[in-house]
């Protein structure tokens, strides 16, 4: 009889063990950061309450002159995904990023859409020409002003949050 009660209490932490870890597992938030408003944005329809978001360029900072604060470089290493978009800072620090984090998977948003060559623009008060030595590579990096490029983006994020958070394919 004690060997049955001693197995019953066995069985009952076993259970209580796997309840548990069953339950973190879905009460856990995907870490994710972004580098612009307008990933952010995306991210969050898609990703709502259970995708917790470090957004890089805050209001008011620019993506041209933007370096990481402390704070940031703190949530990176906590980050699951980095979505990038292919704005200026992205390729001084994307490398830092990753040494960073290097369990942190990095997502192109970007994929599939097919840049468009660069026209005349201003930032701020200064104007850009499309010019070989310009950081833009003679394409416009505003990827995420066409609505047709937007669902190319919101789909990239979604399979992206899907490889990381299967327990939540029908939330996404």
């Amino acid at each position: 009889m004690r060997l049955s009660r001693k197995k019953g209490k066995q069985m009952k932490k076993l259970i209580l063990s796997l309840l548990l870890l069953v339950s973190s597992n879905l009460l856990a938030k995907v870490n994710a950061v972004v580098s612009i408003i307008p990933q952010q944005t995306i991210l969050e329809q898609i990703g709502g309450d259970k995708v917790e978001i470090t957004l890089m360029v805050t209001p008011g900072n620019s993506p041209h002159t933007y370096e990481p604060k402390p704070a940031q470089m703190r949530e990176i290493e906590k980050a699951n995904l980095y979505f990038t978009i292919g704005v200026e800072f992205e390729k001084a620090w994307l490398d830092k990023f990753v040494a960073q984090n290097g369990k942190m998977k990095v997502i192109s948003v970007a994929k599939g859409i097919e840049k468009l060559p660069m026209k005349e623009h201003s930032h701020e008060g200064h104007e850009h020409k499309a010019h070989d030595d310009h950081e833009h590579a003679n394409t416009d990096p505003h990827v995420w002003t066409s609505p047709e490029n937007v669902k190319i983006i919101a789909t990239n994020i979604y399979e992206a949050l899907l490889r990381v958070d299967k327990a939540h394919k029908e939330y996404y």
